[in-house]
């Protein structure tokens, strides 16, 4: 076991930073305006060890022509404003480091825990969109996927920060566009700061060894919510860094307007200005375009970070319901059925339980990757993971990610999909390539499918709503290759294979996730050799009962499912999502009309993540899962009394990892035996929401007692 301590959500590296601690920020004179006042106060609390540097006019010209010579003409004739605002904050941040941050932002969150030691370039998504002309025409942006730049912080001579000042330099005398908005954007503003730093990262990626110079680019929810909540993105989530208050606006709709600027639009007013110089011996170089099939690095809030590189909003596969590449660009986590944030997280039980780093040779096994977000956070703590997925568009963004980490050695595709049985399976069905399906894969027969050529006029049209079907768990009938013109119809075909046979012998499994569509029983009845021999210690079903139903399962349908696993010793059982959240809802009120157990009325009980699944309630808690919206299903290994061999042969294990998931999931025992307490003598409330439920309900808590009342 390495000595070196396990990861966890609250751990910080205290490594020395290659960013200066060193806040900068502008505005026209010293004079700032009251309601600015309180904004920069909280750069100053949050961040007590930081330097604050403030600039006004003449300071901003007097460190050009100190600090940039060469840059000083250049300055004094960009022909608005605002284009020396956004050329002073690149130029003070490359040569001294540090933060740069607009004085209408708010700093939520202290700076020094998501600095990372070798961080030189931090920068955050403000915005993406599934067109251009959404982003472009619609919402007025530079690009369709868009870096913010009124806050960013950077290590002093930064080559990137070079490369944007002197893109504005070589541009000075170029009209972009007649609309001056739009001009500013690509001179100065989003426009060439997403270009240059897209650039930069993508020839500079954490797999690169040979230079310190690296960009992180952070979700959107780091500084790029809105204070009213725009694009679903509330203020007050927990992970938002720093909030742009938006209290100046530089834009017009002909055009930069003085009246419409508030304090923001009128920084640096006094300098002389010199209309720019209109030549065009040539057309200007036309913006970089961004195409549906460009992929965007993202730094994914984990500790320790890794990257991913992911699709643009709508145009990557959808698991669970849910864009995943989306919700990760928002919120830098995903987990299928739960609020991105809500924790103890899907990962943190799967990969919290192969323990510290490169605690054993335990392997992570990842049954329906998709863009393989769990076994990227299995390999950057130096765990080993096999993926099992078959869509090309998962693959393609699956496998740049695991390029751009240098995860090769850690990461194991294997393009396979996984049942009871070895067959043949088509996995797409087509009269030639390109096709896009026109139905639900999840309902396909070979009749419905329809086909028809992907127009160009058609290229940001988004993925179809469903990929079960390129993923290999649709429908049997869907993956027939029996009839007698089906292997002619099929445009690819791939095999699957029981998970007993496609690993090694002597493989150690750690844990197992499992995302399958309606499969889980079939996978689970071609792994029981692995069961009986080297049980995992932990398993995680993302259960669909109703595409289970719908498959038809020899073995019977999810309860029995879930039932199966406890006999085959499983019998610690949790699940997370929609019925969880839906079971506390029905306890809560229940101890409320009895007036609360125990808890003084500033006191509120936190709404667990994982509520404990007993025995004599598996039937009706798979009975409520939804049909589109998994829940995830939390099985730790604890070998039954009377079988001598598991316990032989993986109880040990077992009961060290169900200890180190308990961990996680297990709190306040004595304030969980209160509320059982009550829910008890309240038991006509729970059957008002629960019907069919004759025994008291139990659940797990996430954290400690909060002080906040609950929504209800």
């Amino acid at each position: 076991v390495s000595s070196s301590p396990p990861w966890n959500a609250t751990r910080t590296d205290e490594s020395p930073k290659l960013i200066p601690k060193i806040i900068h920020q502008t505005y026209k004179t010293k004079n700032v305006p009251p309601k600015v006042l309180p904004l920069i106060e909280s750069w100053k609390l949050a961040n007590p060890s930081w330097e604050y540097r403030f600039y006004d006019d003449d300071a901003c010209l007097a460190f050009v022509k100190r600090e940039f010579p060469e840059y000083i003409d250049v300055y004094r004739n960009l022909g608005k404003d605002v284009e020396r605002s956004d050329f002073f904050r690149y130029l003070v941040v490359l040569r001294l480091g540090g933060v740069y941050a607009d004085v209408d932002t708010e700093c939520k969150r202290p700076l020094d825990p998501f600095i990372q030691p070798k961080d030189t370039l931090v920068a955050g998504w403000e915005n993406e969109f599934p067109t251009p002309h959404e982003a472009i025409a619609v919402r007025r942006y530079a690009r369709t996927r868009q870096i913010c730049q009124w806050v960013f912080a950077a290590a002093p001579g930064h080559p990137a920060l070079r490369e944007v000042a002197e893109h504005i330099a070589h541009t000075l005398h170029i009209t972009f566009d007649q609309n001056t908005n739009r001009d500013t954007l690509e001179r100065t503003g989003p426009g060439v700061w997403t270009d240059k730093l897209l650039k930069y990262a993508l020839h500079n990626p954490p797999s690169k060894k040979d230079t310190i110079w690296n960009v992180r680019i952070l979700p959107k929810v780091s500084f790029g919510a809105h204070p009213i909540g725009i694009d679903n993105l509330p203020a007050d989530n927990p992970d938002v860094v720093v909030l742009h208050q938006f209290l100046g606006s530089w834009k017009s709709r002909s055009g930069w307007s003085k009246k419409k600027l508030g304090f923001i639009g009128t920084l640096l007013q006094p300098f002389a200005r010199r209309p720019p110089v209109v030549v065009a011996p040539a057309p200007p170089p036309p913006a970089p375009q961004q195409h549906v099939g460009q992929l965007y690095p993202l730094s994914i809030t984990w500790n320790p970070p890794f990257y991913m590189q992911v699709n643009l909003k709508g145009h990557g596969d959808p698991q669970a319901d849910e864009d995943t590449c989306a919700v990760l660009s928002q919120y830098g986590r995903w987990q299928p059925a739960l609020a991105p944030g809500q924790s103890p997280t899907v990962a943190d039980a799967l990969v919290g339980s192969l323990g510290g780093t490169g605690a054993d040779k335990r392997v992570f096994l990842d049954i329906g990757a998709g863009v393989g977000l769990f076994s990227l956070a299995a390999a950057s703590r130096g765990h080993k993971a096999i993926a099992f997925e078959l869509s090309p568009n998962s693959l393609r963004t699956f496998n740049a990610s695991i390029q751009y980490n240098g995860f090769q050695q850690q990461i194991d595709i294997q393009e396979i999909a996984l049942g009871s049985t070895t067959e043949d399976i088509c996995v797409d069905w087509a009269t030639g390539p390109p096709t896009m399906l026109k139905c639900q894969p999840s309902d396909l027969s070979l009749a419905d499918i329809s086909l028809e050529p992907l127009s160009p006029e058609r290229a940001y049209a988004p993925m179809p709503a469903k990929v079960d079907l390129f993923r290999g768990y649709s429908s049997l009938f869907s993956h027939n290759l029996t009839t007698p013109d089906s292997r002619a119809r099929c445009n690819r075909t791939a095999v699957r294979r029981r998970l007993g046979d496609a690993l090694a012998v002597d493989m150690e499994v750690g844990s197992v996730r499992i995302s399958a569509n309606g499969w889980e029983g079939r996978i689970i009845e071609g792994m029981k050799d692995l069961i009986a021999t080297k049980p995992p210690g932990v398993i995680l079903m993302e259960l669909y009962p109703s595409a289970l139903d719908r498959l038809g399962d020899k073995n019977g349908d999810a309860a029995d499912l879930v039932r199966r696993m406890y006999d085959y010793g499983y019998s610690d059982i949790s699940h997370s999502g929609e019925v969880c959240h839906e079971r506390f809802v029905n306890l809560t009120r229940a101890v409320r009309l009895k007036g609360g157990a125990g808890f003084t009325t500033n006191q509120a009980i936190k709404e667990p993540t994982w509520c404990a699944l007993k025995p004599e309630s598996i039937g009706i808690v798979t009975h409520r899962v939804g049909p589109k919206v998994p829940e995830n299903f939390l099985f730790v290994y604890k070998a039954p009394p009377s079988t001598l061999q598991r316990m032989q042969t993986g109880g040990i294990r077992g009961d060290r990892q169900a200890a180190a998931v308990d961990k996680l999931l297990r709190a306040d025992e004595d304030v969980e035996e209160d509320i059982e307490e009550e829910g008890m003598e309240s038991d006509a409330a729970f059957r008002s929401g629960w019907p069919d439920l004759t025994s008291r309900l139990t659940f797990r808590r996430s954290q400690q007692i909060s002080q906040k009342q609950l929504p209800f």
